[in-house]
């Protein structure tokens, strides 16, 4: 399972997964859409229609399968990139400050600085997973 993504600011992507980290040389954009293509897709067709169904303006959330949720917190055209998997996030809790603590499925912890940030995407990838157990439901 991938915990989160990174673009580099040497535009390498840092992908954590389990217990190891790994690092590719590659674009943000062409290992997203390797992700997708498993499900026919490809991250403009999928961003295009997160926007048409939530009305979504920036940041948007990429679903790529059951398992995968990606939360960005820094979007995939900044120079550096962050995105955090929502299925595997065990926990969060607010810090003084704006700071975020975040567990998550492997026992691997995080501190961040911008919990309204999360807070707000965190909501976002909520909604997409309920309009699509409702939509499997129908």
């Amino acid at each position: 399972m991938i915990h989160y993504i990174e673009k580099t600011k040497e535009d390498f992507v840092k992908v954590a997964k389990e217990h190891d980290v790994f690092l590719y040389d590659r674009t943000l954009i062409g290992y997203l859409n390797e992700l997708l293509l498993e499900t026919l897709s490809t991250l403009e067709g999928r961003l295009k229609a997160t926007k048409k169904v939530f009305h979504f303006k920036a940041k948007i959330p990429i679903f790529i399968n059951e398992s995968t949720l990606l939360i960005p917190l820094i979007g995939y055209r900044s120079k550096t990139s962050f995105y955090l998997n929502y299925h595997s996030i065990e926990h969060f809790s607010i810090l003084k400050g704006s700071k975020l603590y975040i567990s998550f499925r492997n026992n691997h912890e995080m501190k961040l600085e911008k919990k309204y940030g999360f807070i707000k995407q965190y909501e976002k990838a909520k909604r997409i997973l309920d309009y699509l157990e409702k939509a499997k439901n129908e």
